[in-house]
């Protein structure tokens, strides 16, 4: 299979790459000046529940997926940061959405299903 990984419900990289721009503009209806956070980020929620829907051994390939749209999408936005910031700002994102998802795996266990709204 050519794309990468797949999760149980037939989800590339390149699709959580899609859908990973399209709720970030969609947040960025959020962010109220003069600081650049939203006060809802919908990607954050998407990329854990990627996570949680692919092996453990597709993380890393979904991971560097995720860094690679964050730096992108902090640098389209035209954010005053330096680039360096951009790098540790992408990184701090993954790191978080790896943790969460090693987190919620270790505590609920492998068998995490993400299929109603509420979850």
């Amino acid at each position: 299979m050519s794309g990468g990984p797949v999760a149980p419900d037939g989800l590339r990289p390149s699709d959580l790459l899609v859908t990973f721009f399209v709720l970030g503009k969609f947040s960025n209806q959020f962010v109220f000046p003069p600081h650049p956070s939203s006060v809802l980020w919908l990607p954050s929620g998407l990329t854990l529940a990627f996570l949680l829907r692919t092996e453990p051994r597709g993380w890393p390939v979904l991971l560097a997926a995720l860094f690679l749209t964050e730096l992108v999408s902090v640098l389209i936005h035209d954010f005053p940061i330096p680039i360096w910031a951009s790098l540790l700002w992408g990184l701090a994102n993954c790191l978080r959405t790896l943790l969460g998802a090693w987190l919620i795996r270790r505590f609920v266990g492998t068998d995490v299903r993400v299929s109603r709204p509420w979850d």
